[in-house]
């Protein structure tokens, strides 16, 4: 089985908040120590192994992962999960907040201001925390080898890091991005990238809305990030895109769709 450990972290380049990190090292780490494995850095990690406070879900990460390489699916992976912090969730995933959409921000924080610091989290990923992981662990640290995973405010960042940052992250999984948040900022980020030899993979859910006019404009723009991406000349082996009609913004379905990112990013013909 694989193993967790779990360390703190202070993010200088977030004012010293402090962060759980979770390390998932794969099943046979211990027992092979001659194999080097791909990681995928992902958002929100206080949900990857234990039940969201706000869903009462998990991805279930640490048993799909175990599943899929029992079943030879994948030769193994780390994952590094990074905790969220409530009050400040939205504004560390942001690189940029469209205008028009602060005053509904402002009001679901409580009149806080929400300031973006979406490059001040890059920057801590980037330059503390990966160089510490591929130093104390067999990592394959390339780029073509190294993910970036989330989902709403954390599909938002690891688009952002995919998009700012492809020369370090190579493969990006975007779950149910809160695109309405972004989307003056990703657009023109999209148009103005070089995406090398980037693997993208994206979803969406067909009820992700309060209501069935506000599913749709979610799923119309999520389309609309298809077409952007795919006019850089993403083909499809590079951009992988799944609409589940019946898809609700939660972690009991980014759960169900995790395995078939991993399949689709790391299976053993990807490694």
């Amino acid at each position: 089985m694989s193993g967790l450990l779990m360390e703190t972290w202070n993010i200088e380049t977030l004012a010293n908040r402090q962060r759980t990190v979770r390390i998932l090292l794969p099943a046979g780490y211990e027992t092979d120590p001659d194999r080097r494995y791909p990681v995928l850095y992902m958002h929100d990690g206080q949900n990857l192994f234990d039940p969201s406070l706000w869903s009462g879900y998990s991805w279930d990460v640490a048993r799909s992962l175990d599943r899929m390489q029992a079943d030879g699916a994948i030769s193994g992976i780390i994952v590094v999960g990074i905790d969220s912090g409530s009050d400040t969730r939205i504004g560390e995933y942001s690189s940029a907040i469209s205008a028009h959409v602060m005053p509904r921000l402002l009001k679901l924080s409580g009149n806080r201001l929400i300031v973006p610091e979406g490059e001040a989290y890059a920057r801590f990923l980037i330059e503390t925390l990966k160089p510490s992981i591929d130093a104390r662990f067999r990592t394959l640290p390339n780029r073509e080898h190294t993910g970036t995973c989330g989902s709403s405010c954390g599909g938002n960042i690891a688009l952002y890091l995919g998009t700012s940052h492809g020369d370090v992250f190579g493969v990006v999984g975007a779950f149910s991005p809160a695109l309405w948040i972004i989307a003056a900022d990703i657009f023109a980020r999209i148009d103005g990238a070089d995406f090398h030899s980037s693997r993208i993979y994206h979803d969406m859910g067909g009820r992700e809305g309060t209501t069935w006019l506000a599913s749709f404009l979610l799923a119309r723009r999520a389309w609309r990030l298809q077409r952007a991406l795919r006019s850089k000349g993403l083909d499809a082996d590079r951009l992988h895109f799944v609409f589940d009609r019946s898809g609700h913004h939660t972690e009991l379905f980014w759960q169900d769709r995790f395995p078939g990112f991993i399949r689709w990013a790391f299976g053993k013909k990807m490694v």
